[in-house]
């Protein structure tokens, strides 16, 4: 038998994919802080609902509006989420597919903390764009 939060982290997945924003935003703490990983330009820690959804409509843009998240896996507890995923973006040079590690924090059944870790960071950056890096 599966945990509760292992169906609310599927629930929330696929209202993302339906562009349900007020159930992504209910399985969100006011406070959600949700760190990307990497040097890229949407790299860093996006806090609140609107700097999360400003993150999820810059990431769209990158991906020329094709952005689309596979769930491959799932696991959860009281307090922590996994998912497994790969990312999926179309351009005219075709389709590109980036693995990656969600780790959830939760209580409540909401998510405090969120990090996205790319499989593979450097292809990601590359695709979403350098930014400017100091020495």
């Amino acid at each position: 038998m599966s945990h509760p939060n292992v169906a609310g982290l599927r629930r929330g997945y696929d209202a993302f994919e339906k562009a349900d924003v007020d159930t992504v935003r209910s399985l969100l703490a006011d406070d959600v802080v949700f760190h990307v990983g990497g040097r890229s330009t949407l790299a860093g820690d996006y806090k609140g609902h609107d700097e999360v959804f400003d993150l999820v409509v810059r990431l769209i843009d990158a991906s020329e509006g094709t952005h689309h998240v596979v769930v491959r896996h799932v696991v959860a507890d009281d307090h922590v989420g996994v998912v497994l995923a790969t990312h999926e973006m179309r351009r005219e040079d075709g389709l590109h597919r980036f693995d990656a590690v969600h780790v959830w924090d939760l209580c409540g059944g909401k998510a405090r903390r969120v990090a996205m870790y790319a499989a593979d960071p450097y292809a990601l950056d590359e695709y979403l764009g350098l930014a400017a890096v100091a020495g």
